[in-house]
């Protein structure tokens, strides 16, 4: 995919009024500690603003459109569905701060297609805001929503040992596509990392 490194220009063109679903959960992710840190009531409300959006755009299958119209909220279809990994722990965070069983379900409906989904097909595609065009199933492949997902099964089902099995094989697919294991490279020693090194 042509990204913006490549032609700045074209991919601001072709983003203009949009917005991708994965990163404002982050803003959300950032007030919600800033309210536990401060205690400022303002941040807790803008988290629940967002986590409120969120489960607005839920679909039926637990997922959100990966990109929406900044004017509306309406999906851009061809774009597909946001893999929500490393977002879990947001809402259940959410709930233990305001008790609203609400963002629970959200969880949980967000949980039950990443089974029926990358969990299963192993379909973690990048979804990054400088690709020009919609990402093919099993191409650029992603370790940040895996990342994400593990350390959210190990924390919340810890003592089954299927789902602790479930962790440790997401571990080692991630593992064997973006950890190369070799000394670390200094001054004018540098050689290209060869795969499986």
């Amino acid at each position: 995919p042509e990204t913006a490194t490549r032609n700045p220009g074209k991919v601001c063109q072709r983003n203009e009024g949009l917005t991708m679903t994965r990163y404002p959960v982050d803003c959300a992710i950032a007030w919600l500690h800033l309210y536990r840190a401060v205690g400022a009531r303002k941040y807790l409300e803008a988290a629940v603003l967002a986590a409120d959006t969120y489960a607005a755009l839920q679909g039926e299958d637990g997922s959100w459109p990966l990109k929406v119209r900044l004017a509306d909220g309406s999906p851009v279809p061809e774009w597909g569905r946001l893999i929500p990994g490393e977002r879990l722990e947001f809402f259940n965070d959410l709930y233990a701060e305001t008790g609203d069983e609400k963002y629970l379900k959200v969880r949980d409906r967000a949980f039950a297609f990443l089974e029926a989904g990358p969990m299963k097909t192993m379909d973690w595609a990048g979804q990054f805001e400088d690709t020009l065009e919609p990402p093919k199933p099993f191409s650029n492949q992603s370790k940040h929503d895996v990342s994400g997902l593990v350390p959210y099964l190990l924390r919340h089902f810890g003592n089954d040992p299927a789902r602790v099995s479930e962790a440790r094989r997401l571990l080692d697919w991630t593992e064997r596509l973006f950890v190369l294991w070799q000394a670390p490279e200094a001054g004018k020693a540098r050689r290209p990392a060869k795969f499986g090194d």
